[in-house]
């Protein structure tokens, strides 16, 4: 493998999403007892009345996340 190991593109982007959200697929679950899983979480970030209209800075989008299904996953993936 050559060049810098932190250049963005497309596949680093595309596996880094795709790595973020089975992580957060599979403690979601965990952390809330098999009540809820991304799909609630992002539910919540794409409802009214944000409608996926806004730009919102990722911690808002974390923080709304987790907060509906009542975890911290979103946020502790992040840190990840």
């Amino acid at each position: 493998m050559t060049g810098d190991s932190t250049t963005p593109t497309w596949g680093r982007t595309y596996w880094g999403g795709a790595m973020f959200c089975l992580l957060a697929d599979v403690r979601d679950p965990q952390q809330s007892h098999q009540r809820f899983g991304i799909q609630d979480a992002l539910r919540a970030v794409g409802a009214p009345p944000a409608a996926l209209a806004a730009d919102w800075p990722i911690e808002r989008v974390t923080h709304t996340g987790d907060g509906a299904v009542g975890t911290t996953t979103l946020r502790d993936c992040m840190r990840r």
